[in-house]
């Protein structure tokens, strides 16, 4: 046991260091790169066997997610059709063709399903097999809030259902009106899951999962665990959330942990192998490398140890390599250390001895001379002293010190100069300098001797001098000459006037220049030689002469040595001024003499004066006032002061005046306040204190500061009113300019102002400012129609909506009618500007509730971003509106974001409106024809009048590029009134030359119609024009029917009286509700082109016409089809029995010399419906003016 610890105790050798070093480090490697590959190869087996796994899974859910999206595609595309849209509320007859249609259609997939539609609470209306509601799950209430889709499973009377709704828009009022509900079983879709590929028999099961349960399960081994899963979820393309129904393979891990064990053996073996022939050859290398260094350290040994003086080369074999290379270097090195050891130690000696002769002579001549001497060595920037030298600079005793802490005890006001004057020594010659130094905190006036010394080849190395402390000669010196000034300073730089009498004479013998300056005159010499009554006037204050009353003063002052009193002067300029007087005896060279002295008075006077007045006025004053020391004591109040704060004046009499603040103004609030009071002695503003009883009120405070002679504060004043009252009314006058009366939001002036802020700090901040201009849809309607005071009311309740949709910092500003504007302050990111957007226009499609009925709108927005989108209020605003239009123009109900395009387009809009305001004053504009016939025997019954705009620069124009602008503009109802003329002009014209059955229909704007002053303008022309007004059609689109009010309806029935017919244009593209066509005199329907063009290559669309004839039909009504441009199509319409047809196929819209010309060719062809036959009795086909 002893042996091992002495074993483990002792420093292993280099060689034994080496040897394990290099084996340990061989080691390492040979073990972490069979690690490594171990650890790589079994990567590689599981990579393999989970992406075996993971194709397993793929393969049997690509099917499944095929099926899933084609569900979702085709019912979602079967939700737009418009004829599921009018269902919805229409209630009347839709069981004839909704159950037909549902069952009808079918979706391309090979599994039974059930379609359901509902309404808005989830009660089903029709289905394609059997009725199924959902007014009581959670999901379908938050479809129809949110709009968005839905799509999950359900467990229901014992099986499990996929369901997909999706919700449908009613667009005539933007609101989610039902739903169309897609319905199957899952387990009866999906089966027993059937292995897709030939699999190992390794690979053991398959499960079908909804959440965390099992709904089908296939074994395909016998294996038991461990094993590897993988579950992959169903997705669907179309949806944002997954479907909680997934596909769970699994796998065995023996069928890889086998070949995993053999190779495991295998690496450890070869590394258990390597390691072993690593460390032998470590061994051998590190005996091969250490033999020549062992040798070498035996004679280094014997060297320290004093065996030997040098490195024998001889005893050794080191070889030529860099071992043997640093044994030769070792030995010349010995060799000259010993040399130069021997040197060192004789010049140490010699110098010693010399050292000691010099410094035991210079001791002793400085102890002879009282003198300091030194040393400064340039190169080490060390100064060598005597002990006299220290002594003098109160340094301890020692050798040397710093040339620094030296310059340190250098007074500073003589360092520059000192440090100047050694340098411009020349070598050689002395220097003599005069100079203070600090020492011990007391200055000490030192004269020094300095010589530069310089060797032999004339290198300065040394300054030599000495010191010498000469501080009481100096101070002798300076007390003298203080001494003198003082006495001659001290009355002539005096600022009291004083001069010197002589008793006997009365005369002036002395004075000094305050004197001179009193008395007003030009010198000392006009004053000397004089008496102080050359400077009086005749009389003083009591009317005795000057004359009399001057020697009195003087007798009693050489009397009593010292009196005082008062006496007015008169200058030379004839000015009198009043003093006070002082006369005081003294001796000298055995004399007595007088000193006079006096102060000008006349100011004091007449402050006193001033004062007296003052406080008249301090009394009598309705502002408070009141007078403070310098450190806020208060010393007087005035009675207005006591009835303004409700304080007694012996109150705060001797009180700091802080008892008047009322909390209300922070410490830098008063820090301000008195670095004006110091920097111009006064201070102006508004401040609140508080009263005696507590409460807090506005002042309107001014502070003065008073100063004495000296110009040191001596006092304060203070003069206050109460501003509580016109505080008051500034309030109720700045609320009732900034804000607006009737909703209480910010107005335009405010909303400028803030928005000026808010830019203000965006630049500041590097943040961005978001601006939303709000204008509603419908408000003029709801105003117009049920009175100014539930439109108000109305305004009220969108104001309240606007403000819960933004921040507290955020501003909601009416800048008039049915304008508003939001401001979002301090916005990092631009999509959230349209977020907030969408929620307003979200809660204006809320319902209304006013006076005791629900009522509709909507909003129009358009955004603008600073800075982006302008850096002023001007530039923002404007682009705001800019983007609101083109909202409205999108449809309104909607937001759009400003851009540049916009702008273009609003100048374009600009110039197109100037331009029709020109053509309608000159007349430019066109009218042509489009026929119309009979869809059974093709013969031409009437037309269609369309305007025409021949622009200067870009030719024809299409109506839809220029009535719009015009109807916003208002100039619609001049235009529409020469549309009116100039058709029944021409159809007067073809009824004259003998096509009197011959009929046209006109197109009248919105804004035309409700005009109060159509009917009369109607009936003016028909009875100008001559024409039968039973030949005429109005035609009027579905938004004009949706939008009317009372005053329209009647309208349309006071012209519907006269003969005039009606004609429903573009039916199918907007509401298309049918209870427009019982509730309004209409006689005609026309299918919108778009429907037509479809019709013979998708089927919805024409089962869509079809039913559309039919309902017409069923109430009596005709029907006109547009855009028909094919043989096809013609064949359908006729198969389908619609009335009249119209479109490219028959004839394009043609100038009126042309359409002539087809009614020439048509005339021998008569129309079996009878339509031209009877003129008494015409049938309602109808032909518009397109705008």
């Amino acid at each position: 046991m002893g042996c091992l610890q002495r074993l483990f105790k002792c420093r292993p050798g280099l060689r034994t260091r080496s040897a394990f070093y290099g084996a340990a480090l061989s080691s390492a490697v040979v073990i972490a790169m069979t690690t490594v590959s171990y650890i790589h190869t079994w990567q590689l087996v599981e990579e393999r066997e989970s992406d075996h796994l993971q194709q397993a899974a793929a393969s049997i859910v690509a099917p499944i997610e095929l099926t899933l999206n084609t569900i979702i595609r085709g019912t979602t595309e079967l939700s737009k059709m418009t004829l599921l849209d009018s269902a919805l509320v229409d209630s009347n007859g839709r069981d004839a063709y909704l159950r037909p249609f549902l069952s009808e259609h079918l979706l391309p997939i090979a599994i039974d399903y059930n379609l359901v539609l509902t309404d808005f609470s989830g009660i089903a209306i029709a289905a394609k097999s059997h009725l199924r509601s959902y007014d009581q799950l959670s999901w379908f209430t938050e479809i129809m809030r949110q709009g968005a889709p839905y799509a999950g499973v359900e467990e229901r009377n014992g099986r499990t259902a996929f369901l997909f709704a999706i919700p449908i828009l009613y667009e005539s009022t933007g609101t989610y009106e039902g739903a169309l509900v897609f319905e199957t079983d899952l387990i009866a879709w999906l089966g027993e899951p059937k292995a897709p590929v030939q699999w190992r028999t390794e690979f053991d099961h398959i499960e079908y999962h909804i959440g965390s349960a099992t709904i089908s399960a296939y074994d395909l081994g016998q294996n038991t665990g461990p094993f590897i899963s993988v579950e992959i979820p169903i997705k669907i393309d179309q949806l944002t959330e997954l479907l909680p129904v997934s596909v769970h393979v699994t796998i065995s891990k023996r069928a890889f942990d086998r070949p995993m064990a053999n190779l495991t053996r295998s690496h450890f073996l070869w590394g258990l192998l390597a390691v072993l022939i690593v460390t032998l050859i470590s061994i051998w290398l590190a005996k091969l490398q250490t033999k020549r260094i062992g040798a070498l350290a035996k004679e280094a040994r014997a060297i320290a140890e004093g065996k030997q003086t040098f490195l024998s080369l001889n005893s050794g074999d080191y070889g030529r390599d860099e071992i043997g290379g640093f044994a030769q270097l070792i030995s010349s090195l010995l060799i000259q250390l010993r040399d130069h050891q021997d040197n060192l130690e004789h010049q140490v000696a010699h110098r010693t001895a010399e050292l000691h002769i010099s410094e035991a002579a210079l001791k002793h001549a400085q102890s002879l001379a009282k003198i300091g001497s030194f040393a400064l060595d340039i190169s080490t920037r060390r100064v060598y002293g005597s002990d006299e030298f220290f002594h003098i600079l109160g340094i301890s005793s020692r050798n040397s010190i710093s040339l620094r802490a030296c310059l340190r005890r250098v007074h500073p006001d003589d360092r520059h100069q000192f440090i100047r004057s050694w340098r411009s020594t020349s070598t050689g010659q002395p220097l003599d300098n005069t100079h203070r130094v600090i020492v011990a905190d007391k200055v000490k006036w030192l004269n020094g001797q300095y010589r530069l010394n310089a060797t032999g080849d004339g290198t300065t190395t040394t300054y030599l001098g000495t010191i010498q402390d000469i501080s009481k000669r100096k101070l002798a010196e300076q007390a003298l000459i203080d001494s003198e000034a003082y006495n001659r300073g001290l009355v002539q730089n005096s600022k009291i006037p004083l001069g010197i009498l002589d008793p006997t004479s009365g005369l002036f013998t002395d004075c000094n220049d305050a004197t001179v300056a009193v008395f007003r005159c030009a010198s000392k010499e006009a004053v000397i030689g004089s008496t102080p009554l050359t400077f009086s006037p005749c009389f003083q204050y009591d009317g005795s002469p000057s004359t009399e009353a001057g020697p009195e003063h003087v007798a009693l002052c050489l009397k009593y040595g010292d009196i005082e009193f008062e006496w007015q002067h008169q200058g030379p300029d004839g000015i009198v001024w009043d003093a006070e007087v002082r006369l005081m005896t003294f001796q000298h060279l055995d004399k007595t003499w007088i000193q006079f002295s006096l102060e000008d008075i006349t100011k004091k006077r007449i402050q006193d004066a001033r004062l007296q007045e003052t406080l008249v006025v301090f009394n009598a004053s309705s502002q408070g006032i009141m007078t403070t020391d310098p450190q806020g004591i208060i010393l007087s109040v005035n009675p207005a002061f006591c009835s303004i704060t409700g304080y007694p004046a012996d109150e705060v009499v001797g009180q700091n005046s802080s008892i008047l603040r009322s909390g209300r103004h922070d410490k830098a609030f008063f820090e301000q306040l008195w670095l004006m009071l110091d920097q111009k002695g006064s201070w102006e503003g508004e401040i609140w204190n508080r009263r005696k009883n507590g409460d807090s009120y506005p002042q309107w405070l001014s502070i003065a500061s008073v100063t004495s002679d000296t110009g040191q504060v001596s006092e304060y004043v203070s003069i206050f009113s109460d501003i509580t009252d016109r505080k008051r009314q500034e309030e109720v006058i700045w609320h009732q300019a900034n804000y607006d009366a009737l909703t209480g939001l910010v107005n335009r002036s405010l909303m400028h102002e803030r928005l000026e802020l808010a830019m203000s700090q965006a630049r500041r901040h590097q943040s961005k400012v978001g601006v939303l201009f709000l204008d509603l849809d419908g408000f003029k309607l709801i105003n117009d129609t049920l009175g100014h005071d539930v439109g108000d009311e109305l305004l009220i309740q969108v104001s309240n909506r606007l403000t819960t949709c933004v921040r507290e910092q955020d501003t909601v500003a009416r800048l008039g009618g049915d304008e508003f504007t939001v401001i979002i302050n301090d916005l990092h990111d631009e999509d959230k500007m349209g977020v907030i957007a969408d929620k307003v226009v979200s809660v204006l499609r809320e319902p209304f509730a006013l006076s005791g009925s629900e009522y509709f709108i909507s909003g129009s927005a358009g955004i603008t971003v600073f800075p982006g989108d302008g850096t002023t209020v001007q530039t923002l605003l404007r682009n705001a509106d800019i983007a609101m239009y083109k909202s409205k123009q999108a449809g309104k109900n909607c937001c759009q974001f400003y851009s540049q395009e916009m702008q273009d387009d609003a100048h374009k809009r600009m110039q197109l409106e100037a331009a029709i305001r020109t053509a309608i004053k000159e007349r430019d504009f066109q009218m042509f024809y489009q026929p119309i016939v009979d869809t059974a025997s093709g013969v031409l019954t009437g037309c269609e009048a369309l305007i025409r705009w021949h622009h200067q620069e870009h030719g024809y124009m299409a109506p839809g590029e220029f009535i719009p602008v015009a109807e916003e503009c208002g100039l619609i109802i001049e235009l529409g009134e020469w549309v009116l003329r100039t058709a029944l002009a021409q159809l007067k014209q073809w009824q004259d030359e003998g096509y009197r059955s011959l009929r046209m229909a006109i197109n009248i704007s919105s804004l035309q119609f409700s005009d109060k002053n159509f009917p009369g303008l109607l009936r003016s022309i028909l009875s100008e024009s001559a024409v039968d007004s039973r030949n005429i059609v109005l035609e009027m689109t579905e938004s004009m029917l949706i939008d009317s009010s009372e005053k329209t309806e009647a309208h349309m029935h006071d012209i519907k009286n006269t003969g005039i017919s009606y004609a429903l244009d573009d039916f199918g593209t907007g509401y298309s509700s049918l209870s427009y066509l019982k509730r309004f005199p209409v006689d005609i329907v026309k299918i919108d082109q778009r429907f037509i063009t479809d019709c013979t290559s998708d089927q919805s669309n024409a089962q869509l016409v079809k039913a559309i004839v039919n309902i017409a039909h069923s109430l009596d009504l005709h029907v006109v089809a547009e855009g028909v441009e094919t043989e096809q199509q013609r064949e359908f319409l006729h198969s389908i029995s619609c009335d009249y047809l119209q479109g490219y196929l028959i004839s394009p819209a043609v100038p009126p010399n042309e359409l002539q010309g087809l009614l020439e060719r048509n005339a021998d062809t008569q129309p079996k419906s009878g339509l031209a036959e009877d003129p008494e009795e015409p049938t309602a086909a109808s032909f518009t003016i397109v705008y």
